[in-house]
């Protein structure tokens, strides 16, 4: 398309800057950035290219491919500027066949053949069955040139082969057209089949992906678009470009959307990822799309600390107003809520509102999370994450590991040293709370996924079987953190480590070395330390993150990544990946400490924000994911009940003890099907005590809660 009269660029960027292609099928996908008035956009799929040597190299679509030796000159164009790209061609006439492993499965896994819904399901389809996604090449050959009389493959006439036939429907196909003669992904298979469909597996592997422009990008409208050069580096020290062949989803079709040749357009305001994914490795792209919003004026708020300059940044980015600042009795009742699940007393209320001090919130703060109701309180909430259950607890065990979680929040436990304890925690449970937390998870595949969901903010269940089709996890991650466990004992209460006992990977057939572990570890050595130094070490990736993460979400409602137990492409990009990288970083440093990080985001004018919203900012943004208003969400039934007792003026204050059974209606249990009789309510102060203290049986909750 030509150039609009109007529009000139002030400079034009072409990536790569020179291009050297040593093979005869090594195309390169070329990304045209042009910059007009201090605006980057993408204008590969608008400028004009033009070789010196066109017996050299040819560009169509934006992807320089060879046509013979030699070295050559591309000239792009537009918007008045021009780019010089050096081409150096070697190896043209050499053979370069299509790899199997590398080429063929990855246009399987592109076009959706080996997807969990087709011929990559457990059971196959139609009697055609390949592994998820292509992890076990092994599993796809057999398939693909023996299974079936070797009837899908005819390397004599190769475009009457069924695997081409039936996707481009010139025979009934279930799984509907997926290729089509003039696309990369047909003469890959095509010409895979003509060269005698060769299924040698060599020992190189793809040892990772580089995708530009990365990791972050903006598409301001009218310019919603954005080629992306997807390059694949393999352990033999060659790199491919696998922009044709790579796999390509977004997190909000809504937001933005990608298709096959790695073109993304932004759809509207908003933040999404683009996943791009080549055989087992990942990698996404974060794509901001902005547009102008008639009236908006930005006028720069109060700012507290980095929580506010860094929100307030994407809001004007995103042209969103602030909310003006709550009144003291909302903030009042707000902060009570957050750090002690409770309401303020009316004296409470009434004292801090009339107070004149200029730091009152500060002292405020400082004296609620000093405070028992903030100890009893978040000490709740990590008892619903370590799933602190009477029936799996008994003889008092549940009640010792909840005053344990209790006394690490009174004693402000550095969150490493809580991690650890958790985690290598041995001896007698009776007299070892903490060790309650691997006494209630039995098998070692059940704490690998525990460990993985809370401190990791990983879901790991798919890799047991197969590496994750979406995400960076493998068999050998999943299998590597299962051996951390595996000399962990549990027996009659007591939680010991034993000599032996190892995790095989299902398909080498070999134990795994324990995450955390290396070639110098000692084999007597407690699996457990080695992966707790490593998970706590600062420059980990995920578990500063994931902890910082739910905090925020315990605060303001939704955190920053909002699906808080999976950090990975499957679940929500975050909304402000700056803000969770600066927190972690100063969570570390604080030296771990939670109640200094939980008064950082409740001393931000982000958190003081009044939650009021017109109808058009809700309409905009109803989730608040970019925190143009106060919180507003839901409380759970806990602290709504606690509430309640409070108010009432029947909340019993008493710490510890056996666990109690409030009233609940009659029949509930039985009626459930649970185990252990029907429910049979205390009476006195056991039907007032927090909620903290009452009998938790997870399959059949409170009613009330």
């Amino acid at each position: 398309a030509p150039t609009p009269a109007n529009v000139s660029a002030a400079r034009l960027e072409v990536y790569p800057t020179d291009l050297k292609l040593e093979s005869r099928r090594a195309a390169r996908q070329l990304v045209v950035t042009a910059y007009v008035d201090g605006e980057a956009r993408d204008v590969t799929h608008l400028a004009t290219f033009r070789s010196s040597n066109g017996q050299v190299v040819q560009v169509a679509h934006g992807a320089a491919t060879p046509t013979g030796n030699g070295t050559a000159r591309l000239t792009v164009a537009w918007g008045g500027k021009e780019f010089q790209v050096p081409v150096t061609v070697a190896n043209f006439t050499q053979p370069d066949p299509v790899l199997f492993k590398f080429e063929t499965m990855a246009v399987l896994t592109k076009q959706g053949c080996a997807t969990g819904s087709c011929h990559g399901s457990p059971v196959g389809k139609a009697g055609f069955a390949l592994s998820l996604f292509g992890y076990d090449p092994t599993i796809d050959r057999r398939s693909l040139t023996r299974d079936g009389f070797s009837r899908r493959i005819n390397s004599v006439e190769p475009a009457e082969s069924l695997i081409l036939r039936k996707p481009l429907m010139e025979l009934d196909h279930v799984g509907g057209k997926k290729l089509h003669k003039n696309e990369a992904p047909y003469q890959t298979l095509l010409t895979w089949i003509a060269e005698g469909a060769n299924v040698d597996l060599p020992a190189v592997e793809c040892v990772r992906l580089a995708v530009f422009p990365g990791p972050d990008r903006v598409l301001k409208a009218p310019n919603l678009t954005q080629q992306l050069s997807v390059l694949a580096y393999f352990s033999d020290g060659r790199v491919r470009d696998v922009t044709s062949i790579a796999t390509y989803d977004t997190s909000s079709a809504e937001l933005a959307v990608v298709d096959a040749a790695g073109r993304v357009t932004g759809r509207q305001r908003g933040q999404a990822a683009i996943s791009v994914r080549y055989l087992s490795q990942v990698q996404s792209v974060n794509f901001t799309t902005i547009e102008d919003v008639p009236g908006f004026e930005w006028k720069a708020p109060p700012e507290t600390n980095f929580v506010d300059t860094l929100v307030n940044a994407k809001l004007r980015q995103l042209q969103y107003v602030p909310a003006e600042t709550c009144d003291d009795a909302t903030f009042v009742r707000r902060l009570y809520l957050d750090l002690t699940g409770l309401i303020p007393t009316g004296d409470d209320a009434r004292r801090f509102i009339e107070s004149k001090v200029p730091d009152k919130r500060a002292q405020l703060i400082d004296e609620l999370i000093a405070g028992e109701d903030f100890a009893r309180f978040w000490a709740l909430k990590d008892a619903d994450l370590m799933r602190v259950s009477k029936t799996r607890m008994r003889d008092g065990r549940a009640e010792m590991f909840s005053e344990w979680l209790v006394n690490a929040q009174r004693q402000d436990m550095p969150y490493t040293d809580y991690a650890r304890r958790l985690l290598t925690a041995k001896g007698d449970t009776l007299a070892v709370p903490e060790a309650n937390f691997l006494f209630a998870i039995a098998k070692p595949e059940e704490r690998t996924e525990m460990t993985a969901q809370l401190f990791l903010g990983s879901r790991l269940d798919c890799t047991k079987c197969h590496n994750h089709p979406y995400e960076k996890w493998t068999m050998n991650d999943y299998y590597s953190l299962s051996a951390v466990f595996a000399r962990t004992a549990s027996d009659q209460g007591i939680i010991s480590t034993t000599a032996t006992g190892e995790s095989v990977h299902p398909l080498s057939k070999l134990p795994m070395r324990p995450w955390g572990a290396t070639a110098a570890t000692p084999d007597t050595a407690d699996r457990r330390e080695g992966f707790a130094s490593w998970l706590t070490q600062p420059d980990n990736p995920l578990f500063a993150r994931v902890e910082v993460n739910r905090l925020w979400m315990m605060c303001f409602g939704t955190g920053i990544v909002a699906t808080q137990e999976n950090f990975g492409m499957q679940g929500d990009p975050p909304t402000h990946p700056e803000l969770l990288d600066t927190l972690a970083f100063e969570f570390s440093k604080d030296g771990w400490d939670v109640k200094r990080m939980l008064k950082r985001l409740v001393m931000s004018a982000t958190f003081r924000q009044t939650s009021a919203a017109t109808r058009e900012k809700f309409e905009a943004d109803p989730k608040n994911q970019w925190l143009s208003r106060g919180p507003s969400y839901r409380l759970c039934g806990e602290a709504i009940r606690d509430q309640a007792l409070l108010a009432a003026g029947l909340l019993v204050e008493k710490s510890g003890g056996p666990s109690v059974k409030p009233w609940q209606p009659a029949g509930i249990w039985s009626e459930a099907g649970a185990s252990g009789g029907d429910y049979q309510p205390d009476s006195g102060e056991g039907l007032h005590r927090r909620s903290l203290y009452t009998f938790w049986k997870r399959t059949v909750p409170p009613p009330g809660m």
